[in-house]
């Protein structure tokens, strides 16, 4: 799975304004794809539905499984997200 793809595709939903995609380690699997959104103002769109949004848009190997909110997502000084983070978070979470 290419989260460039997946993170494009978020980002032609009208709530969304910034998208990450990161893997989650499974033993069947390898990695499946969590994303991490930031909804844009005024939008409050749950994550079942931008789920289905993408999933309905993709191959089944490429079906989001987790989606988490964030008011911003983590940048570097340089303004390239901080993906690592963001798998630091999953983990923590369990």
């Amino acid at each position: 799975v290419y989260p460039r793809e997946l993170e494009r595709l978020l980002l032609t939903h009208p709530a969304v304004t910034a998208a990450a995609i990161v893997g989650r380690a499974d033993h069947t699997a390898g990695e499946l794809p969590v994303a991490f959104v930031v909804r844009a103002p005024g939008q409050h769109p749950d994550a079942n539905e931008l789920m289905t949004y993408v999933n309905q848009r993709v191959a089944p190997y490429q079906k989001l499984r987790e989606l988490h909110f964030l008011e911003h997502l983590p940048t570097s000084v340089a303004g390239k997200v901080l993906k690592r983070r963001l798998r630091d978070q999953l983990n923590q979470a369990g």
